[in-house]
């Protein structure tokens, strides 16, 4: 595990500003994928065999050369300093207020808190905010930002960053 130091931090991301978010979605639960930058993977349908000839293939979304994903963490967000979704909605809910990103580029991010709280800033007034679980433990990744140079950007749990090369 590689350890980033906090003056690089903003080195590494910097690439990912402005660029337009798209495919913005809620996966699993509460979490949460942006895409951002040119399009790396087309949207397929997965190669699973199956014994049951009536069951659906699954279609596994298109993934930009930047992939921000929220896992492990809560996530609010808000347009015009109102919330307007958070991570106990219900999943329609929190579906409506995620595809309000697609097509808004990505101003800044300020991943610099004590607490363990992160703020990315897009156009229009939109503001998406992280902030650990009240139970988590102490490997959680909060959140990851796969590169397009084959390194994923980490913040863990108790504000660890790392940034090394994807498994995936």
């Amino acid at each position: 595990m590689k350890i980033v130091k906090e003056k690089n931090i903003k080195e590494i991301l910097k690439p990912i500003l402005n660029k337009k978010c798209w495919n913005a979605r809620v996966g699993h639960g509460s979490f949460l994928n942006f895409e951002f930058g040119e399009m790396k993977v087309p949207a397929h349908y997965s190669q699973r065999k199956s014994r049951d000839p009536n069951k659906e293939k699954k279609l596994i979304p298109a993934i930009g050369e930047w992939h921000f994903w929220i896992y492990m963490c809560n996530w609010e967000i808000y347009h015009n300093y109102k919330l307007i979704a958070h991570s106990e909605d219900e999943t329609e809910d929190m579906e409506k207020g995620v595809k309000n990103f697609d097509g808004l580029r990505l101003i800044s991010i300020d991943p610099f808190s004590s607490s363990g709280t992160s703020e990315f800033y897009f156009e229009d007034n939109y503001i998406l905010k992280t902030f650990p679980y009240e139970d988590e433990d102490d490997d959680d990744d909060h959140w990851m930002i796969y590169c397009p140079d084959g390194n994923v950007f980490t913040l863990q749990s108790a504000n660890r960053w790392t940034y090394e090369k994807s498994s995936k």
